[in-house]
């Protein structure tokens, strides 16, 4: 069994699988594939047809110790109130950071808001932040980085939108649905400083204070993005590395049927 980093892409490693022949005392190469050690197991190898014997936990600590990123990983908390005391729990999403990071041998800092604002950690390049919109901001400013403009629409998904989208202003949005002869409803978010607040539903609806709180916050010629409203029955989060889907995690409402990967 022989692992060594490939040329091509320090991700990968070249895993060589040799047959040993025990009769005449010497091995054959049998195959070699590029994998990434982290994401097999040997029950996954002997799948592939090679007969070999290998610690496979001595290709994982090659592998990371070869990857830059993350050395370290800071994960948010939050404190809740139990029967037996206060407790410390991350986020769903952070409790699988944590596990994936623990498994990987790679040190994981939990820390609540509080604890991050009372006495920032120095952050590096190489750290891993997991937490909400403010742990995203201390941590990209704290490493000189601005936030990037958020790529909300993109043009190789406009295909799948399936509702018109367009382009305002706080205050136009307020206009719109004044003169409205009908019940309107639009989602709107922030067009251009990221989560400088959370999407919602505005309507001309007296009962509707979220438009009017949102003015007394931003000034009226606050961009968002508009839209029409669908009928969304279930979310998924798919999270996507250099163009390639990684994963495809359920968010909201009923998990079946599941979302059609082939798009």
């Amino acid at each position: 069994f022989h692992c060594s980093p490939t040329d091509s892409d320090s991700d990968l490693f070249k895993i060589i699988l040799v047959g040993w022949n025990k009769d005449k005392g010497k091995g054959t190469m049998a195959s070699y594939m590029h994998v990434n050690p982290i994401q097999l197991s040997a029950v996954e190898l002997q799948q592939r047809g090679a007969f070999f014997s290998a610690n496979l936990e001595t290709a994982r600590s090659l592998y990371r110790k070869a990857s830059a990123f993350p050395k370290r990983v800071f994960v948010q908390v939050f404190e809740k109130q139990i029967s037996e005391g206060p407790e410390r729990a991350p986020s769903p999403e952070g409790q699988l950071v944590q596990e994936e990071m623990r498994l990987r041998s790679i040190p994981v800092v939990t820390l609540t808001t509080e604890e991050f604002l009372a006495n920032p950690p120095s952050l590096e390049r190489t750290d891993l932040v997991v937490g909400d919109f403010d742990w995203t901001r201390m941590a990209l400013r704290q490493l000189g980085i601005s936030m990037p403009e958020p790529p909300d629409y993109p043009d190789c998904l406009k295909h799948l939108l399936h509702r018109t989208i367009w382009t305002s202003t706080l205050a136009e949005v307020q206009q719109l649905l004044k003169k409205a002869s009908k019940p309107t409803q639009l989602f709107i978010k922030p067009a251009a400083d990221t989560k400088a607040f959370a999407g919602l539903i505005a309507s001309n609806s007296e009962d509707d204070f979220w438009l009017e709180y949102l003015l007394g916050q931003f000034d009226p010629a606050f961009p968002v993005l508009c839209s029409t409203l669908l009928d969304i029955v279930a979310e998924y989060r798919a999270y996507a590395v250099d163009g390639e889907v990684r994963a495809c995690c359920h968010y909201k409402g009923p998990s079946t049927p599941g979302p059609d990967m082939a798009v």
